[in-house]
């Protein structure tokens, strides 16, 4: 039968499916023409930001280590305007690092723990959580230091959490749980030629009945 449609049939036959599927399909065109801009322009504002980021990251490494207020207004600028950057935790933990010499604890604790809550890279939460520890300690918060390292984000510090808890428990005068944590921080990484000869020195310098509370 189809020898004997004519070119108008045919005609009036796409008109009838452009009446019905038309508006749907010019929608459907637009919708994702926009979702393809959409997805471009996010991409190249998140480049953008991101070269930002690192360009205003350089400017605050790059600043005189004695002007530290100079150091903390300018990681505080990258934190608010780059809050999801990695260069964000980066500069929280450089913020950290001014307040320990300006002997603000308090505040350098604050910048430490921004990181661990924020920070994507579970290396970097890490590396700020054991420094928050260290800071605990000397604060004289060795049980809040303990608390704080009971969560680990990354495995691959583990012989320095155990490190740090060998020196919270010392500080504790629980020599003996201090010795094990050491021998279980030697034992992460037996081949580590900067860590064992410390780990050892701070066993040999553990009092001599550290054995009493095993």
């Amino acid at each position: 039968m189809s020898e004997f449609i004519t070119d108008n049939d045919r005609v009036e036959s796409i008109k009838k499916w452009w009446d019905k599927n038309g508006t749907a399909l010019i929608i459907g065109i637009v919708v994702g023409l926009a979702l393809i801009y959409g997805w471009q322009a996010w991409q190249k504002y998140q480049a953008k930001q991101a070269i930002e980021a690192s360009q205003a990251y350089q400017t605050l490494i790059t600043t005189d280590s004695n002007s530290s207020q100079a150091q903390i207004d300018q990681a505080n600028a990258i934190i608010k305007q780059f809050p999801r950057s990695p260069y964000a935790a980066l500069s929280s933990l450089v913020k950290a690092k001014v307040d320990v010499s300006r002997g603000k604890y308090s505040d350098a604790y604050d910048s430490l723990m921004w990181v661990v809550d924020h920070a994507k890279d579970a290396s970097m939460r890490q590396v700020a959580r054991i420094r928050a520890a260290r800071l605990l300690l000397v604060m004289n918060k060795p049980q809040d230091a303990l608390a704080l390292l009971e969560k680990r984000d990354d495995p691959n510090f583990n012989i320095l959490i155990d490190e740090v808890r060998g020196d919270i428990y010392a500080v504790q005068q629980n020599y003996a749980a201090a010795k094990q944590a050491y021998l279980k921080a030697q034992s992460q990484n037996p081949n580590s030629q900067v860590l064992l000869p410390i780990l050892q020195l701070k066993i040999s310098s553990l009092p001599a009945n550290n054995e009493q509370d095993e």
